[in-house]
Protein backbone atom coordinates (compact mmCIF):
# COMPACT_ATOMS: atom_id res chain seq x y z
CA UNK A 1 0.00 0.00 0.00
CA UNK A 2 3.13 2.17 1.16
CA UNK A 3 4.42 1.44 -2.66
CA UNK A 4 1.43 2.43 -4.13
CA UNK A 5 1.08 5.50 -2.41
CA UNK A 6 4.82 6.50 -3.36
CA UNK A 7 4.07 6.33 -6.65
CA UNK A 8 1.33 8.71 -6.43
CA UNK A 9 2.79 11.13 -4.41
CA UNK A 10 5.41 11.75 -7.01
CA UNK A 11 2.99 12.97 -9.35
CA UNK A 12 0.54 14.75 -7.12
CA UNK A 13 2.87 15.66 -4.61
CA UNK A 14 0.24 15.43 -1.80
CA UNK A 15 0.81 13.28 0.90
CA UNK A 16 -2.32 12.69 1.74
CA UNK A 17 -3.80 12.08 -1.81
CA UNK A 18 -0.69 9.58 -2.28
CA UNK A 19 -1.70 7.39 1.12
CA UNK A 20 -5.27 7.07 -0.02
CA UNK A 21 -4.99 6.39 -3.39
CA UNK A 22 -1.92 3.50 -2.14
CA UNK A 23 -4.72 1.72 -0.23
CA UNK A 24 -7.17 2.17 -3.23
CA UNK A 25 -5.00 1.07 -5.81
CA UNK A 26 -3.31 -1.71 -3.77
CA UNK A 27 -6.89 -3.68 -2.88
CA UNK A 28 -7.28 -5.52 -5.78
CA UNK A 29 -3.39 -7.28 -5.18
CA UNK A 30 -3.81 -7.59 -1.22
CA UNK A 31 -7.62 -9.44 -2.27
CA UNK A 32 -6.05 -11.86 -4.96
CA UNK A 33 -2.60 -12.68 -3.07
CA UNK A 34 -4.37 -12.92 0.48
CA UNK A 35 -6.96 -15.34 -1.34
CA UNK A 36 -4.74 -17.79 -3.06
CA UNK A 37 -3.47 -18.15 0.71
CA UNK A 38 -6.25 -18.92 2.75
CA UNK A 39 -7.39 -20.64 -0.23
CA UNK A 40 -4.69 -23.42 0.25
CA UNK A 41 -4.63 -22.90 3.92
CA UNK A 42 -8.37 -24.28 4.12
CA UNK A 43 -7.62 -26.82 1.74
CA UNK A 44 -4.49 -27.98 3.88
CA UNK A 45 -7.04 -27.76 7.26
CA UNK A 46 -9.87 -30.17 5.27
CA UNK A 47 -7.76 -32.66 3.60
CA UNK A 48 -4.37 -33.14 5.74
CA UNK A 49 -3.76 -34.12 9.31
CA UNK A 50 -1.39 -33.81 11.77
CA UNK A 51 0.93 -31.11 11.79
CA UNK A 52 -0.10 -29.84 8.24
CA UNK A 53 -3.87 -29.25 9.62
CA UNK A 54 -2.71 -27.70 12.42
CA UNK A 55 0.00 -25.33 9.89
CA UNK A 56 -3.31 -24.66 7.78
CA UNK A 57 -4.96 -23.21 10.74
CA UNK A 58 -2.73 -21.19 11.83
CA UNK A 59 -2.03 -19.75 8.63
CA UNK A 60 -5.88 -19.40 7.86
CA UNK A 61 -5.40 -17.31 11.05
CA UNK A 62 -2.62 -15.21 10.25
CA UNK A 63 -3.97 -14.47 7.24
CA UNK A 64 -7.37 -12.79 8.44
CA UNK A 65 -5.54 -11.10 10.87
CA UNK A 66 -3.37 -9.66 8.63
CA UNK A 67 -5.78 -8.26 6.27
CA UNK A 68 -8.01 -6.70 9.10
CA UNK A 69 -4.71 -5.44 10.67
CA UNK A 70 -3.81 -3.53 7.16
CA UNK A 71 -6.62 -2.61 5.57
CA UNK A 72 -9.02 -1.55 9.07
CA UNK A 73 -5.88 -0.72 11.79
CA UNK A 74 -2.90 0.78 9.38
CA UNK A 75 -5.81 2.98 7.27
CA UNK A 76 -7.07 3.77 10.98
CA UNK A 77 -3.82 5.15 12.50
CA UNK A 78 -2.86 6.87 9.22
CA UNK A 79 -5.85 8.72 8.67
CA UNK A 80 -5.25 10.03 12.46
CA UNK A 81 -1.42 10.58 11.63
CA UNK A 82 -2.44 12.80 8.34
CA UNK A 83 -4.29 15.11 10.81
CA UNK A 84 -1.82 16.82 12.06
CA UNK A 85 0.80 18.72 10.06
CA UNK A 86 3.60 17.01 11.85
CA UNK A 87 3.53 13.75 10.87
CA UNK A 88 2.16 14.48 7.66
CA UNK A 89 5.30 14.93 5.81
CA UNK A 90 6.62 11.76 3.52
CA UNK A 91 9.63 11.22 5.44
CA UNK A 92 7.34 10.54 8.33
CA UNK A 93 4.64 8.40 6.55
CA UNK A 94 7.80 6.08 5.32
CA UNK A 95 7.14 7.36 1.47
CA UNK A 96 10.69 8.20 1.06
CA UNK A 97 11.78 4.63 1.12
CA UNK A 98 12.63 3.45 -2.46
CA UNK A 99 12.77 6.47 -4.34
CA UNK A 100 15.99 6.81 -5.35
CA UNK A 101 15.57 2.87 -6.89
CA UNK A 102 12.32 3.76 -8.44
CA UNK A 103 13.62 6.69 -10.18
CA UNK A 104 16.94 4.93 -11.81
CA UNK A 105 14.79 2.16 -13.34
CA UNK A 106 12.53 4.63 -14.65
CA UNK A 107 15.11 6.74 -16.44
CA UNK A 108 17.34 3.92 -17.05
CA UNK A 109 14.98 0.69 -17.49
CA UNK A 110 16.05 -2.62 -17.49
CA UNK A 111 14.86 -4.43 -20.65
CA UNK A 112 13.80 -7.43 -18.61
CA UNK A 113 11.24 -9.90 -21.32
CA UNK A 114 13.91 -9.56 -23.95
CA UNK A 115 16.36 -11.86 -21.67
CA UNK A 116 13.85 -14.50 -21.17
CA UNK A 117 16.19 -16.95 -22.80
CA UNK A 118 18.87 -16.05 -20.06
CA UNK A 119 16.76 -16.26 -17.46
CA UNK A 120 15.38 -19.73 -18.44
CA UNK A 121 19.02 -20.94 -18.87
CA UNK A 122 19.73 -19.58 -15.34
CA UNK A 123 17.11 -20.79 -13.69
CA UNK A 124 17.77 -24.70 -15.64
CA UNK A 125 21.41 -24.31 -14.28
CA UNK A 126 20.18 -23.98 -10.58
CA UNK A 127 17.52 -26.58 -11.18
CA UNK A 128 19.80 -29.16 -12.41
CA UNK A 129 22.27 -28.62 -9.84
CA UNK A 130 19.25 -28.97 -7.09
CA UNK A 131 18.13 -31.81 -8.85
CA UNK A 132 21.58 -33.60 -8.77
CA UNK A 133 21.47 -33.08 -5.30
CA UNK A 134 18.20 -34.70 -4.54
CA UNK A 135 19.35 -37.52 -6.96
CA UNK A 136 23.28 -38.17 -5.43
CA UNK A 137 22.18 -37.76 -1.80
CA UNK A 138 19.08 -37.39 -1.58
CA UNK A 139 16.92 -36.39 1.27
CA UNK A 140 17.61 -37.11 5.37
CA UNK A 141 14.26 -37.13 6.98
CA UNK A 142 14.04 -36.40 10.86
CA UNK A 143 12.77 -37.98 13.52
CA UNK A 144 8.95 -37.22 12.51
CA UNK A 145 9.43 -39.51 9.64
CA UNK A 146 11.78 -42.10 10.66
CA UNK A 147 11.12 -42.43 14.38
CA UNK A 148 13.67 -42.97 17.22
CA UNK A 149 14.03 -43.41 20.87
CA UNK A 150 11.89 -41.86 23.61
CA UNK A 151 13.74 -41.02 27.02
CA UNK A 152 11.15 -39.10 29.95
CA UNK A 153 13.17 -38.03 32.82
CA UNK A 154 11.80 -37.18 36.23
CA UNK A 155 14.07 -34.81 37.81
CA UNK A 156 13.97 -32.80 40.86
CA UNK A 157 13.34 -29.21 39.80
CA UNK A 158 11.74 -27.59 36.68
CA UNK A 159 14.18 -28.02 33.72
CA UNK A 160 15.23 -25.44 31.57
CA UNK A 161 14.29 -26.39 27.96
CA UNK A 162 16.28 -24.09 26.06
CA UNK A 163 19.35 -24.91 28.17
CA UNK A 164 19.19 -28.30 27.91
CA UNK A 165 19.21 -28.23 24.31
CA UNK A 166 22.01 -26.17 24.40
CA UNK A 167 23.56 -29.09 26.53
CA UNK A 168 22.42 -31.72 24.10
CA UNK A 169 23.68 -29.82 20.57
CA UNK A 170 27.29 -30.07 22.83
CA UNK A 171 26.93 -33.61 22.99
CA UNK A 172 25.84 -34.35 19.02
CA UNK A 173 22.23 -34.16 19.56
CA UNK A 174 21.74 -30.97 18.08
CA UNK A 175 18.19 -32.77 16.01
CA UNK A 176 17.04 -34.21 19.44
CA UNK A 177 13.44 -32.88 20.60
CA UNK A 178 13.34 -31.67 23.95
CA UNK A 179 9.60 -31.38 25.35
CA UNK A 180 7.72 -31.40 29.01
CA UNK A 181 5.70 -33.70 29.59
CA UNK A 182 1.70 -33.24 31.45
CA UNK A 183 3.09 -34.39 34.73
CA UNK A 184 6.79 -32.03 34.61
CA UNK A 185 8.82 -34.76 33.35
CA UNK A 186 11.80 -33.97 30.44
CA UNK A 187 10.81 -36.08 27.21
CA UNK A 188 13.84 -36.35 24.80
CA UNK A 189 13.23 -37.87 21.19
CA UNK A 190 16.52 -38.74 19.27
CA UNK A 191 17.59 -40.92 16.85
CA UNK A 192 20.04 -43.65 17.43
CA UNK A 193 21.98 -43.00 21.19
CA UNK A 194 25.29 -44.80 21.99
CA UNK A 195 25.57 -46.21 25.38
CA UNK A 196 28.36 -43.18 26.11
CA UNK A 197 25.81 -40.65 24.51
CA UNK A 198 22.93 -42.26 27.32
CA UNK A 199 25.21 -41.75 30.36
CA UNK A 200 25.71 -38.03 29.22
CA UNK A 201 22.33 -37.56 28.36
CA UNK A 202 21.73 -38.34 31.77
CA UNK A 203 24.24 -36.30 33.12
CA UNK A 204 22.92 -33.35 31.03
CA UNK A 205 19.36 -33.58 32.26
CA UNK A 206 20.57 -33.78 36.13
CA UNK A 207 23.00 -30.45 35.57
CA UNK A 208 19.85 -28.73 34.36
CA UNK A 209 17.10 -30.53 37.15
CA UNK A 210 19.26 -31.82 39.91
CA UNK A 211 18.55 -35.02 40.39
CA UNK A 212 16.54 -37.54 37.27
CA UNK A 213 15.09 -40.58 37.45
CA UNK A 214 14.23 -42.26 34.15
CA UNK A 215 10.79 -43.06 33.63
CA UNK A 216 10.57 -44.36 30.25
CA UNK A 217 12.57 -45.68 27.46
CA UNK A 218 11.08 -47.07 24.54
CA UNK A 219 11.42 -46.89 20.07
CA UNK A 220 8.76 -45.22 18.79
CA UNK A 221 7.58 -44.72 15.42
CA UNK A 222 7.29 -41.45 12.96
CA UNK A 223 4.62 -39.07 14.13
CA UNK A 224 4.82 -37.93 10.09
CA UNK A 225 3.79 -41.64 8.78
CA UNK A 226 2.89 -42.48 5.31
CA UNK A 227 -0.72 -41.90 6.13
CA UNK A 228 0.18 -38.15 7.31
CA UNK A 229 2.54 -37.76 4.23
CA UNK A 230 -0.10 -39.16 1.49
CA UNK A 231 -2.85 -36.83 3.07
CA UNK A 232 -0.20 -33.66 2.90
CA UNK A 233 0.68 -34.80 -0.46
CA UNK A 234 -2.53 -34.73 -1.62
CA UNK A 235 -3.38 -31.55 0.06
CA UNK A 236 -0.73 -29.46 -1.91
CA UNK A 237 -2.13 -30.70 -5.39
CA UNK A 238 -5.70 -29.83 -4.11
CA UNK A 239 -4.28 -26.44 -3.05
CA UNK A 240 -2.43 -25.72 -5.99
CA UNK A 241 -5.22 -26.90 -8.73
CA UNK A 242 -7.49 -24.13 -6.52
CA UNK A 243 -4.86 -21.87 -6.50
CA UNK A 244 -4.55 -22.56 -10.26
CA UNK A 245 -8.25 -21.98 -10.90
CA UNK A 246 -8.91 -18.39 -8.58
CA UNK A 247 -5.67 -17.18 -10.21
CA UNK A 248 -7.50 -18.45 -13.74
CA UNK A 249 -10.70 -16.64 -13.16
CA UNK A 250 -9.35 -13.93 -11.60
CA UNK A 251 -6.40 -12.97 -14.54
CA UNK A 252 -5.83 -15.67 -17.31
CA UNK A 253 -5.29 -19.60 -17.24
CA UNK A 254 -1.30 -18.17 -18.38
CA UNK A 255 -1.04 -16.61 -15.27
CA UNK A 256 -2.00 -19.51 -13.22
CA UNK A 257 -0.04 -21.82 -14.92
CA UNK A 258 3.51 -19.58 -14.57
CA UNK A 259 2.42 -18.92 -11.29
CA UNK A 260 2.62 -23.08 -10.12
CA UNK A 261 5.92 -23.10 -12.91
CA UNK A 262 7.54 -20.60 -10.55
CA UNK A 263 6.47 -22.19 -7.29
CA UNK A 264 7.77 -25.40 -8.50
CA UNK A 265 10.76 -24.08 -9.37
CA UNK A 266 11.17 -22.48 -5.73
CA UNK A 267 10.34 -25.78 -4.18
CA UNK A 268 12.75 -27.83 -6.21
CA UNK A 269 15.89 -25.72 -5.59
CA UNK A 270 14.81 -25.37 -2.09
CA UNK A 271 15.08 -29.18 -1.44
CA UNK A 272 18.14 -29.60 -3.31
CA UNK A 273 20.23 -27.34 -1.20
CA UNK A 274 18.94 -28.76 1.46
CA UNK A 275 19.95 -32.06 0.32
CA UNK A 276 23.17 -30.67 -0.95
CA UNK A 277 23.89 -29.86 3.29
CA UNK A 278 22.05 -33.08 4.71
CA UNK A 279 19.87 -30.90 6.47
CA UNK A 280 16.93 -32.83 8.04
CA UNK A 281 13.88 -33.00 6.94
CA UNK A 282 11.24 -32.88 9.75
CA UNK A 283 7.85 -30.95 11.15
CA UNK A 284 9.84 -27.70 11.24
CA UNK A 285 11.01 -27.40 7.84
CA UNK A 286 7.73 -28.87 6.35
CA UNK A 287 6.36 -25.48 8.13
CA UNK A 288 9.18 -23.84 6.39
CA UNK A 289 8.10 -25.52 2.96
CA UNK A 290 4.57 -24.16 3.44
CA UNK A 291 5.64 -20.80 4.10
CA UNK A 292 8.17 -20.21 1.34
CA UNK A 293 5.06 -21.75 -1.30
CA UNK A 294 2.40 -19.01 0.17
CA UNK A 295 5.68 -16.36 -0.05
CA UNK A 296 5.94 -17.27 -4.17
CA UNK A 297 2.31 -17.46 -4.94
CA UNK A 298 1.89 -14.36 -2.80
CA UNK A 299 4.66 -12.08 -5.07
CA UNK A 300 3.45 -14.14 -8.20
CA UNK A 301 -0.11 -12.29 -7.75
CA UNK A 302 1.94 -8.99 -6.84
CA UNK A 303 3.30 -8.79 -10.05
CA UNK A 304 0.51 -10.24 -12.69
CA UNK A 305 -1.82 -7.88 -10.61
CA UNK A 306 0.48 -4.84 -11.64
CA UNK A 307 0.36 -6.30 -15.30
CA UNK A 308 -3.33 -6.75 -15.23
CA UNK A 309 -3.59 -3.05 -14.16
CA UNK A 310 -1.38 -2.03 -17.08
CA UNK A 311 -2.81 -4.10 -19.51
CA UNK A 312 -6.37 -2.40 -18.93
CA UNK A 313 -4.61 1.09 -19.33
CA UNK A 314 -3.08 0.18 -22.19
CA UNK A 315 -4.41 -2.40 -24.51
CA UNK A 316 -3.18 -1.95 -27.89
CA UNK A 317 0.28 -1.95 -26.67
CA UNK A 318 2.87 -5.28 -26.89
CA UNK A 319 2.23 -7.03 -23.14
CA UNK A 320 6.11 -7.68 -23.30
CA UNK A 321 6.04 -3.56 -22.90
CA UNK A 322 3.76 -3.83 -20.68
CA UNK A 323 5.23 -6.80 -18.22
CA UNK A 324 8.50 -5.32 -18.27
CA UNK A 325 7.49 -1.87 -17.09
CA UNK A 326 5.07 -2.99 -14.83
CA UNK A 327 7.95 -6.08 -13.13
CA UNK A 328 10.05 -2.74 -12.80
CA UNK A 329 6.99 -0.56 -11.01
CA UNK A 330 7.03 -3.97 -8.33
CA UNK A 331 10.91 -4.13 -8.07
CA UNK A 332 11.05 -1.66 -4.80
CA UNK A 333 7.81 -3.48 -3.53
CA UNK A 334 9.50 -6.77 -3.51
CA UNK A 335 13.07 -5.36 -2.57
CA UNK A 336 11.54 -3.65 0.86
CA UNK A 337 9.21 -6.65 1.64
CA UNK A 338 12.02 -8.67 1.14
CA UNK A 339 14.08 -7.02 2.94
CA UNK A 340 11.99 -6.59 6.08
CA UNK A 341 12.15 -10.83 6.55
CA UNK A 342 15.51 -11.20 5.88
CA UNK A 343 16.38 -8.77 8.28
CA UNK A 344 14.41 -11.04 11.21
CA UNK A 345 15.01 -14.52 10.12
CA UNK A 346 19.04 -13.67 9.99
CA UNK A 347 18.77 -12.56 13.10
CA UNK A 348 16.88 -15.96 13.94
CA UNK A 349 19.28 -17.79 12.46
CA UNK A 350 22.16 -16.62 13.98
CA UNK A 351 20.54 -16.06 17.65
CA UNK A 352 17.93 -18.95 17.06
CA UNK A 353 20.00 -21.65 18.43
CA UNK A 354 20.05 -25.15 16.95
CA UNK A 355 16.30 -25.62 16.89
CA UNK A 356 15.61 -22.99 14.94
CA UNK A 357 18.79 -22.97 12.61
CA UNK A 358 17.38 -25.21 9.86
CA UNK A 359 14.04 -23.19 9.53
CA UNK A 360 15.22 -19.81 9.33
CA UNK A 361 18.05 -20.98 6.51
CA UNK A 362 14.71 -22.45 4.78
CA UNK A 363 12.95 -19.09 4.74
CA UNK A 364 15.83 -17.29 3.87
CA UNK A 365 16.36 -19.38 0.88
CA UNK A 366 13.20 -19.37 0.09
CA UNK A 367 12.70 -15.52 0.06
CA UNK A 368 15.58 -15.20 -2.07
CA UNK A 369 14.56 -17.47 -4.75
CA UNK A 370 11.02 -16.09 -4.69
CA UNK A 371 11.62 -12.98 -5.07
CA UNK A 372 13.72 -13.48 -7.83
CA UNK A 373 11.43 -15.83 -9.57
CA UNK A 374 8.31 -13.40 -9.51
CA UNK A 375 10.23 -11.23 -11.40
CA UNK A 376 12.43 -13.24 -13.39
CA UNK A 377 10.60 -16.41 -13.88
CA UNK A 378 7.17 -16.16 -13.75
CA UNK A 379 6.66 -13.04 -15.71
CA UNK A 380 8.68 -14.48 -17.83
CA UNK A 381 6.83 -17.65 -18.29
CA UNK A 382 3.66 -16.18 -18.73
CA UNK A 383 4.64 -13.95 -21.34
CA UNK A 384 5.84 -17.14 -23.85
CA UNK A 385 1.95 -18.74 -22.44
CA UNK A 386 0.21 -15.82 -23.90
CA UNK A 387 2.77 -16.28 -27.22
CA UNK A 388 1.99 -19.92 -27.10
CA UNK A 389 -2.14 -19.15 -26.94
CA UNK A 390 -2.05 -16.78 -29.74
CA UNK A 391 -2.54 -13.48 -27.53
CA UNK A 392 1.08 -11.85 -28.22
CA UNK A 393 2.85 -12.60 -31.31
CA UNK A 394 6.18 -13.21 -31.21
CA UNK A 395 9.14 -10.60 -31.93
CA UNK A 396 11.11 -11.24 -34.80
CA UNK A 397 14.10 -13.01 -34.91
CA UNK A 398 16.83 -10.79 -34.09
CA UNK A 399 14.84 -7.80 -33.00
CA UNK A 400 14.04 -8.31 -29.44
CA UNK A 401 11.08 -5.82 -27.97
CA UNK A 402 12.68 -3.09 -26.11
CA UNK A 403 11.46 -2.01 -22.73
CA UNK A 404 10.82 2.04 -23.32
CA UNK A 405 11.09 3.97 -20.20
CA UNK A 406 8.21 3.93 -17.36
CA UNK A 407 8.55 7.05 -17.25
CA UNK A 408 7.22 7.80 -21.15
CA UNK A 409 4.61 5.38 -19.99
CA UNK A 410 2.38 7.64 -19.06
CA UNK A 411 3.45 11.15 -21.13
CA UNK A 412 0.78 13.51 -22.09
CA UNK A 413 0.61 14.87 -25.77
CA UNK A 414 2.13 18.40 -24.57
CA UNK A 415 5.45 16.57 -23.04
CA UNK A 416 5.04 14.04 -26.23
CA UNK A 417 5.23 17.52 -28.72
CA UNK A 418 7.97 18.82 -26.50
CA UNK A 419 10.50 15.76 -26.50
CA UNK A 420 9.60 16.08 -30.78
CA UNK A 421 10.93 19.45 -31.00
CA UNK A 422 13.85 18.61 -28.96
CA UNK A 423 14.76 15.50 -30.67
CA UNK A 424 17.64 15.75 -32.92
CA UNK A 425 15.66 13.60 -35.20
CA UNK A 426 13.36 16.38 -35.70
CA UNK A 427 13.94 18.67 -38.86
CA UNK A 428 12.61 21.97 -39.71
CA UNK A 429 10.36 22.32 -42.69
CA UNK A 430 10.23 25.09 -45.35
CA UNK A 431 7.21 26.84 -45.85
CA UNK A 432 5.21 25.63 -48.59
CA UNK A 433 5.83 27.98 -52.09
CA UNK A 434 2.76 28.81 -54.11
CA UNK A 435 2.45 26.90 -57.53
CA UNK A 436 3.96 28.55 -60.44
CA UNK A 437 0.27 28.81 -62.79
CA UNK A 438 -1.59 30.16 -59.59
CA UNK A 439 -0.89 33.82 -60.04
CA UNK A 440 -2.13 33.29 -63.92
CA UNK A 441 -4.89 32.25 -62.66
CA UNK A 442 -5.82 34.84 -60.70
CA UNK A 443 -5.10 37.50 -63.40
CA UNK A 444 -7.61 35.64 -65.74
CA UNK A 445 -10.52 35.74 -63.50
CA UNK A 446 -9.88 39.32 -63.11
Amino acid sequence: MFERGLEVLAKSKSVRAGVLAGFKKAWTAIIDSNATTLLAAIVLFYFASGAVRGFGITLSIGVLVSMFTALVVTRLLVEIALRGRRLAKPGVMGLNVGGRLRRRLEERPIDIMSRWRLWFALSGIVLVLAGAGLFLRGLTFGLEFTGGRLIEYQTQEAVDLDALRSELADLGLARAIVQQTGEGNTAIRAGEISASQEDDLESAVEAAGGSATEVRDEFIGPTIGDELRRKAGIALAIGLGVQLLYLAIRFRWTYGASAVVALFHDVVILLGIFAWFGKDIDGVFVAALLTVIGYSINDSVVVFDRIREQRALRPKESISVVANEACLQTVPRTINTGLGALFILVALYLLGGETLTDFALALIVGILIGTYSSVFTAAPVALVFERLSGAEPAPSTGHPAQARPAALAHRTPETAIEAARASPSARPTSPARPRAGSAKRRRRKR
